[in-house]
């Protein structure tokens, strides 16, 4: 199969690809000969300054491997990157893939925003219809960014470890004791997640990092995320579990002490363990399938808009009234009593952490109007919005 290069006009093909890549990445396409001459520039200005410098520029044109795109990343924030042709070599960029960046870098203000993968995905489409190749979005990151002396790097400092550790008796964590205390939160057994975290063992936790305290918070969010998978496996739908997860770990960045990590990980451990508890004892089947579990999930992420039973058996590829009769008789309740339940249950917290009025939870919560959200909140709770939060909520808010 002949390369589609060859079967459209050489300088058509170009001009029309620059100005595609223009339109889509919305950054400036420099085209150069391979002798690295500039040959022309799409979507800056005579009058303009091209951010581009030398350093980046030669290190984009002179990069020996050219079966892929060569990424720059400068600052980890301002990407460019350098597709290679059969006799053209074509810059694109800047691209700023951080924001916050932009706000103190005030030459960076006009620079169109975009995620990297989505970047790249557009470079990849360019490169690969143009080489007849299938380069995909990892290997590309790979291929830039994880270089052989790197490689080489990582397996001596590995070696070095094996070395230490024999030499100095200091081995890691047992194994076994990590698989008890996520067997205990999948159970939701408080009890068993107790005894293994305070099993007394020889041995240390991996060094994670050079500085201390950054390596007890990056041992800590391992630990955290192997929980949440815990949870999710012992019957916590995954919105929820991430969720749970990433709140942990932004709360324990904040904390400079070793002390206050290891309590945020083990508060997070026995959040989890109690949440699995609190879902395998609270009057459902433990024995779930996969229907009701994604069912569950299509509600927990969409538990803030009016949810319709018949439109959740329409993206599971169902049956309305078989996936209502199945959810009955495996949860011991409606799917309508559950997503009512489901959105009381949410609601609880910004009635206790926020000033939200209950008009405004009402409408958060797609209910079809406030003495609607009270009543149903009654029918779940025993007690109306306004006790609850008179009892429960935070008096400094």
């Amino acid at each position: 199969m002949k390369n589609l290069y060859t079967n459209i006009g050489m300088n058509n093909s170009i001009e029309y690809i620059c100005n595609h890549i223009l339109k889509i990445i919305q950054s400036p396409v420099r085209i150069f000969d391979l002798s690295n001459s500039l040959e022309k520039i799409i979507g800056i200005e005579s009058y303009i300054e091209d951010l581009l410098d030398d350093n980046i520029k030669n290190f984009l044109l002179d990069n020996s491997n050219k079966n892929y795109p060569i990424l720059n990343v400068d600052k980890d924030n301002i990407v460019y990157c350098c597709i290679y042709l059969i006799d053209k070599k074509i810059i694109i960029g800047p691209n700023c893939i951080n924001k916050n960046y932009k706000n103190v870098n005030k030459k960076y203000d006009n620079i169109f925003e975009m995620p990297l993968d989505i970047f790249c995905e557009e470079i990849l489409f360019i490169h690969n219809l143009y080489n007849n190749t299938e380069v995909s979005y990892d290997e590309m990151l790979i291929k830039n960014f994880i270089s052989d002396e790197l490689l080489h790097k990582i397996s001596k400092e590995i070696t070095d470890t094996y070395i230490n550790t024999y030499s100095n008796n200091s081995f890691h964590n047992p194994y076994d004791r990590e698989l008890r205390i996520l067997e205990s939160i999948r159970n939701g057994d408080l009890n068993n997640l107790k005894q293994s975290l305070d099993e007394k063992f020889i041995g240390q936790y991996g060094v994670m990092a050079k500085d201390k305290i950054r390596s007890y918070k990056n041992v800590a969010i391992c630990h955290i995320c192997l929980s949440s998978r815990a949870a999710i496996e012992g019957g916590i739908s995954s919105e929820i579990a991430f969720s749970i997860c990433d709140n942990f770990v932004r709360r324990l960045e904040d904390m400079d002490k070793i002390e206050h990590i290891q309590s945020i990980e083990k508060e997070a451990q026995f959040y989890f363990a109690q949440f699995v508890h609190n879902e395998k004892n609270n009057e459902y089947i433990d024995n779930k399938n996969y229907l009701i579990n994604q069912c569950k999930e299509i509600i927990i992420k969409n538990i803030n808009k009016k949810i319709i039973v018949k439109d959740i058996a329409k993206k599971l590829c169902t049956n309305s009234e078989y996936l209502s009769r199945v959810f009955s008789r495996q949860e011991g309740i409606t799917i309508k009593d559950y997503i009512q339940r489901e959105k009381v249950q949410f609601s609880k917290n910004m009635l206790i952490y926020y000033k939200y009025s209950f008009g405004e939870i009402s409408q958060y919560f797609s209910f079809y109007s406030q003495s609607h959200y009270i009543k149903i909140f009654k029918k779940w709770t025993g007690t109306t919005p306004k006790k609850f939060r008179d009892e429960y909520g935070l008096k400094e808010r």
